[in-house]
């Protein structure tokens, strides 16, 4: 066992020089092995070791025992340990998550708890990469569950990934470690259980080496995995544009890349990894146009061969800063501005036309001027067109979110608009062959 786990730390860089490792702990042969094993190694990689129990509040007298025993089997190796007591019950109905769920949730923030620099270690062997590779197919997995329990995630490492349940065993009769069995892994009420003690022991009368097979399976397709992931993310960097992702870059990508994107995307903006069903919708949407609700808070949408993720739930105000010649800070961004004097027109217009959009005649500036965003009623006539709009009418001709229109800057005075962010001057205060002082407008974000 320790020279696979100690391979296992070397080829994927587990262990950093002066870490701090919180270790797993529930008095399980598994955790114990991975305890004892850490300890006995942490001058060799200069590393700290605390060791992390739950009493899960599942299993009344007998977790009290388990946590004496965790106790006594620190104290005894002078290891720091920490402890949670809490109620899984109680916190999964609260939840509506499954007792499996809420558990391991409360676990890793526990274990983020104690150190949130410190790497966490927990005791997972190639016998349970098995189980979840079993479980996953169960549910449908794609690719991503059938590449089973990663050796490094994060922070997170697991050392004995490569052990069996044998190997663990032999570790703990070899080095004296004597461990607490949880009552509740013989039960199969859940679904673990269940393919460990009925499906495994089945596929082992097929394949005696089962568990061996899964793992060399899981690591060839988590080759594959990896590749396809590079090539996704690929695709999303080079679809990024100002208001989203170019729908039209992603549609030409093979489904097994585009699907990738999609699901990666919605990882990225909605910070949950989605349901297979989501990714077959905004697969569909891609080509057709739409919108789909992933969760209560997170909508991804395919308009005008964009893809983007509005915003529903963002609180609108209206604001307004009084205008100034130094830079300005909005709640929309930093207005720069810069006043110059003996302007001249013909050499930019000939140049670079679209520079004018950020200058403003100076001189016709009348009034208390002032840096705001959109109201109700506005109306503006642009530079050059002798044509007065409402701001609704303008935005959506130009074809700007609804969601991202109260972020738009203007410049007015009273009820009149001198200058919009995107669209630039109005006619009234448009630069000309004529105009003396200028204004030059920009936004930072």
């Amino acid at each position: 066992m320790k020279d696979k786990a100690l391979s296992v730390i070397e080829r994927y860089q587990m262990l950093t020089n002066g870490a701090t490792v919180v270790v797993a702990l529930s008095g399980g042969a598994d955790s114990i092995a991975l305890v004892s094993f850490l300890n006995s190694i942490k001058e060799d990689y200069n590393i700290k070791i605390i060791a992390a129990h739950i009493n899960h509040g599942i299993r009344g007298e007998e977790a009290e025992k388990d946590e004496e025993f965790v106790k006594d089997y620190c104290h005894r190796e002078k290891i720091e340990l920490k402890i949670l007591r809490t109620s899984i019950p109680d916190i999964s109905k609260q939840t509506g998550e499954s007792e499996e769920e809420c558990g391991r949730r409360i676990r890793y923030e526990f274990f983020e708890s104690i150190d949130k620099n410190a790497i966490i270690a927990t005791a997972h062997t190639k016998s349970d990469n098995a189980e979840t590779v079993l479980f996953n197919l169960t549910r449908g997995a794609t690719l991503k569950g059938l590449c089973g329990i990663p050796e490094k995630r994060g922070k997170i490492i697991r050392p004995l990934i490569e052990c069996s349940r044998a190997d663990i065993e032999k570790y703990c009769l070899e080095n004296g470690l004597s461990f607490v069995t949880d009552s509740t892994n013989n039960q199969t009420i859940y679904s673990r259980n269940r393919i460990r003690h009925n499906v495994i022991p089945e596929l082992e009368k097929i394949n005696p080496a089962f568990c061996d097979a899964v793992y060399r399976c899981t690591s060839s397709l988590k080759e594959d995995q990896n590749l396809l992931n590079s090539l996704a993310e690929n695709t999303i960097q080079k679809a990024q544009i100002n208001d989203g992702y170019d729908a039209v870059l992603i549609r030409k990508e093979h489904i097994a890349i585009r699907k990738r994107v999609i699901a990666n995307l919605i990882f990225k903006n909605c910070k949950i990894y989605p349901q297979q069903k989501h990714i077959d919708m905004v697969d569909n949407i891609l080509f057709l146009q739409g919108q789909i609700q992933i969760c209560e808070n997170c909508y991804i949408r395919v308009k005008n061969d964009v893809i983007d993720f509005p915003n529903y739930n963002k609180k609108t105000f209206f604001w307004s800063v009084p205008f100034d010649d130094k830079n300005v800070n909005t709640p929309c961004g930093t207005i720069k501005t810069r006043l110059f004097c003996d302007f001249d027109y013909k050499t930019i217009k000939k140049n670079d036309k679209d520079v004018l959009d950020n200058f403003v005649d100076y001189d016709k500036m009348i009034g208390c001027c002032i840096f705001r965003n959109r109201k109700q009623g506005d109306k503006f006539t642009p530079r050059g067109r002798n044509v007065t709009k409402s701001l609704k009418k303008l935005f959506n001709e130009a074809k700007i979110p609804v969601e991202k229109r109260n972020d738009i800057i203007i410049l007015s005075s009273d009820d009149e608009i001198f200058w919009i962010e995107g669209f630039g001057a109005s006619e009234s205060v448009a630069v000309t062959e004529n105009t003396k002082n200028i204004l030059e407008i920009t936004i930072g974000r």
